[in-house]
């Protein structure tokens, strides 16, 4: 039975344009993204070539954020699933979104 891993990737914050209110489009907000991958575990451990490299999945994220409008945040969480999954060790993702400032103004 293979050894299942899990890579947390925790507080990112990007600054990006979501929502569906015309307020939310005119100005950017913050977006937490916290995520848990399931992996499985490489043959050679110390092989880049065998794992995930949460640094470039990490950057990979902040470009699909800074790359377009998202009008709700299940769309972006499809996107970053989807994304995540271009990794031929992720297994499952877990997503949690949240937009912190949502409720400030309302």
């Amino acid at each position: 039975m293979a050894t299942q891993n899990f890579i947390l990737i925790n507080d990112m914050r990007p600054i990006m344009s979501v929502g569906l209110y015309d307020t939310e489009r005119q100005k950017k907000q913050i977006v937490e993204i916290n995520l848990r991958l399931s992996v499985s575990a490489p043959q050679h451990v110390h092989d880049l070539d065998e794992t995930v490299c949460y640094h470039a999945l990490y950057m990979d994220i902040e470009a699909l954020c800074q790359s377009r409008h998202f009008d709700m945040l299940e769309e972006l969480a499809e996107d970053i699933t989807q994304l995540c999954f271009t990794r031929s060790r992720v297994e499952a993702v877990e997503i949690r979104l949240l937009k912190p400032e949502a409720i400030i103004g309302s």
